[in-house]
């Protein structure tokens, strides 16, 4: 072949090649972006509204429907979606696979812009928000209280009570353990989740800066509110109206420019500071006039600087660590295309150096670190490159030597080196599905060497010298190694044009393939003939000048060889029957096929979802009961439980919000401290939640592979919910039987326990009030409203 004659007679060109690629695929190999998944462009959009305190049905009417209309007539839409609870409203914008995510989202922004005018202004303006895999958190970071010390200051003066009643026993250690819990509880103080969420944030300042993270959230603890707290009846015997006391404080809590006004050489900016500087203040607002004298608001008022109402609890319980007591959540984001290796260690250095933080009572455990998985793959990647490398060399050095076997197993790193810098070339990170290509075309890389190696070499046999034989060898087999090369990158590559979310997923396992075995084909090409053609010799006992010897093994395979040319028609058809025998073995005997391969979990999540209208310490209530049935669990490092929020665990797209659901994450113990399989402690959780009551509770394993949703999914469409609601038992019957089948659930929501006012407008209009007057008193008394924000530095709290 004409390229490998020309680097046979331009050595020193290639052997300059060998160090570029050397030095250029160690570089690109040190400096290649990990992550978990790959980045994949989901074309979904979504469009999130919030209106506190409105009903489901309302919210549907007044923000969902009139967004829905707008969005039904956008081009190149697949479907839309939409979820709809109290006081939020979430539709999801599904596009056909292959759309620009970036024009996507701009043609849902210009129709959520039209639909503005259509849903109340009272209503916060929609979110939109997208899916991308790669922007998923890779670390929790859970900070918990370190309040174990006075609960062990009480127990050592407990025990130390128990021993000084025991006739011979000496109390005075536990009294000198309990006096020195005393002392340390002092000195860390009491944390509570204000304090807690603080130094949170506090750290979250810290982390943000890092290269490559993209956001840093802190989850939980209690948010701080200004509450005007006002005696009803106090305001009626002023004869005050509450509309007018809504109006007051927003009146009163403005900044307003009043432009520029110019003296003889000066021009000065007008401003009018009417912003509250302090919570305080606003008690003294002067609401009115009564009998010549002012009222003020804290005749009728009180003001709290309080938090807001709970929504959510959040807890950890772990082996190392925190008591079960609520806890803050720190999630920390990368940008598409970093390193997740890098930016895991960068924080943990930052959580060490935090030490001014950990002396304040407050420890924390790193709850989920998706960059262990990505260090493993890579080091099994190393590995497997160094075995094959040896492997190689020790089953060819049977057959030509230590200096020919090198010739061989060189083309493992060189592949791999070339396939590194392609890669660099072509943006594409050393994700899971990458490093799975990687490793299965580690065998396929010395196919192509072994045959030029030993070609030349049987060459030099029969008497060539070293650079004859490299170019008649190389010319004899080049076209059957290419063709045979090419052959395998045309099965991969029509796995290129498998389509939807699943193929940009997967689309990197035949991308990264097909470079590895045109690497391996450039290296059998071009360097192994110059290696050869420089350096290879021949074994002793082959200096015979008799021609070649064979071996046992040859000579066992000329005699098969022999009777199967002299037997062709029986030996196809004891090919064909052997293929259509293992089609059907396969068939009656086989595990049945599946999209993604089933592997030994880490981690598990348990899903709570409680009756429409089950308050959120009801729920708390069951989720504390699912705790305590898992201590009795092995193999359990830790368990996260969040209620009334529902993490991604539960769905990829999300989890569920209300006070009716919740989760409670199980993270295993690492493999090699097990006791028992992943498997079997996975089926000891399920057990161990069954038969509790008041809500339906599924155990979800941890899942694999590119977003698919459940294995099997049934919709119901129809006009009537509770017509569907009436057919979900006989469904339920039919396929509860389904082997195999876990964890049988629907999403169907038919009502929440309502208590409805009627309005009696005849004599609301007779007292001079009108209906949405007593909406609005009435949403004061429930939920309260709010009124205006209050400014304290770079923070803002809602009034």
């Amino acid at each position: 072949m004409k390229i490998s004659d020309v680097a046979i007679h331009h050595k020193t060109t290639v052997f300059t090649m060998v160090v570029a690629v050397v030095l250029v695929g160690l570089v690109s190999y040190i400096q290649l972006p990990r992550e978990a998944e790959p980045d994949v462009q989901i074309p979904i959009i979504t469009v999130t509204t919030t209106y506190r305190g409105v009903a489901p049905k309302d919210m549907e009417n007044l923000v969902t429907i009139p967004i829905e209309k707008r969005l039904k007539g956008l081009d190149d839409l697949e479907e839309v979606r939409s979820t709809t609870m109290e006081g939020r409203s979430s539709i999801t914008v599904e596009f056909v696979s292959g759309v620009d995510i970036d024009v996507a989202r701009q043609k849902v922004r210009d129709k959520v812009e039209e639909a503005r005018g259509d849903i109340p202004e009272e209503a916060d303006d929609p979110v939109l928000g997208e899916v991308n895999v790669s922007e998923f958190p890779i670390m929790s970071i859970a900070l918990y209280p370190v309040q174990t010390v006075s609960h062990l200051a009480q127990t050592n003066r407990t025990l130390a009570g128990v021993m000084s009643r025991i006739p011979g026993a000496n109390p005075e250690p536990f009294r000198e353990l309990a006096a020195r819990c005393e002392d340390l509880s002092r000195r860390s103080g009491d944390i509570s989740l204000v304090r807690l969420k603080k130094l949170a944030e506090d750290l979250e300042d810290r982390l943000t800066p890092i290269q490559g993270v993209l956001n840093v959230t802190v989850v939980g603890g209690l948010e701080r509110e200004i509450q005007i707290l006002y005696d009803p009846v106090r305001l009626a015997s002023y004869r005050f109206p509450v509309t007018d006391l809504l109006q007051l404080v927003e009146r009163e809590n403005v900044n307003v420019s009043g432009g520029t006004m110019e003296s003889a050489d000066t021009s000065y900016q007008v401003r009018v500071e009417g912003e509250f500087t302090d919570p305080t203040k606003i008690q003294s607002l002067a609401i009115g006039f009564r009998g010549g004298k002012p009222i003020y608001l804290t005749d009728v008022a009180r003001i709290v600087d309080g938090f807001r109402d709970r929504t959510q609890y959040s807890r950890f319980r772990g082996q190392n660590g925190g008591s079960g007591r609520e806890n803050v959540t720190i999630l920390v984001q990368k940008r598409a295309g970093e390193n997740i290796v890098f930016i895991a260690d960068e924080v943990k250095k930052k959580l060490a150096e935090a030490t001014d933080l950990w002396r304040q009572g407050v420890d924390y455990t790193i709850a989920m670190d998706r960059s262990e998985d990505i260090r493993m793959m890579v080091a099994d990647l190393e590995n497997n490159i160094f075995s094959g490398f040896i492997l190689v060399v020790v089953v060819v050095l049977l057959f030509m030597g230590l200096r020919n076997s090198l010739f061989v197993a060189v083309a493992i790193p060189l592949s791999m080196l070339i396939t590194f810098a392609l890669l660099t070339a072509f943006g594409i990170t050393l994700n899971m599905v990458v490093l799975f290509a990687l490793i299965l075309a580690l065998g396929m890389l010395v196919d192509n060497a072994i045959v030029i190696v030993e070609n030349i070499y049987r060459h030099m046999q029969e008497g060539m010298d070293r650079v004859e034989a490299a170019i008649v060898a190389t010319r004899e087999v080049a076209w059957p190694v290419t063709t045979s090369t090419l052959t395998t990158v045309v099965a991969f590559s029509t796995l290129l044009f498998w389509p939807g979310i699943p193929g940009q997923f997967m689309g990197y396992l035949p991308r990264t393939v097909i470079l590895v075995l045109l690497s391996s084909l450039f290296v059998a090409l071009v360097m192994n003939p110059v290696f050869c053609a420089t350096f290879m010799s021949l074994k002793k006992r082959h200096r015979t000048g008799e021609g070649v010897h064979d071996g046992p093994m040859a000579r066992a395979y000329g005699k098969i060889l022999n009777v199967v040319l002299a037997n062709r028609g029986l030996t196809v058809l004891l090919g064909l029957s052997a293929l259509v025998s293992m089609g059907v073995a396969f068939g009656r005997w086989g595990a049945g096929v599946e999209f993604f391969p089933d592997s030994e979990p880490n981690r598990c999540q348990v899903n709570i979802k409680a009756p429409e209208g089950t308050c959120l310490d009801a729920t708390d209530a069951i989720a504390r009961e699912i705790e305590s049935r898992l201590t009795v669990v092995p193999d359990i490092d830790y368990v996260s439980t969040s209620v009334g929020i529902q993490g991604t665990g539960g769905g990829f797209f999300g989890g569920g919000l209300g006070e009716n659901v919740a989760q409670v994450s199980v993270e295993f113990v690492d493999r090699e401290e097990r006791t028992q399989s992943a498997t079997e402690t996975l089926q000891q959780v399920r057990d161990a939640v069954q038969g509790i009551v008041g809500a339906v509770i599924d155990v979800e394993k941890e899942r694999h592979g590119p977003p698919t949703g459940k294995a099997v999914e049934i919709e119901l469409n129809g006009e009537d919910v509770r017509q569907m609601g009436a057919i979900l038992p006989s469904i339920y019957q039919r396929i509860r039987t389904v082997p195999g089948l876990v964890d049988l659930k629907d999403d169907l929501v038919l009502s929440r326990p309502e208590r409805r006012f009627e309005v009696n407008r005849t004599r609301a209009w007779l007292t001079g009030m009108w209906t949405d007057w007593v909406a609005q008193l009435i949403k004061m008394y429930v939920r309260g409203i709010k009124v205006g924000e209050y400014r304290e530095g770079e923070d803002q709290y809602d009034i």
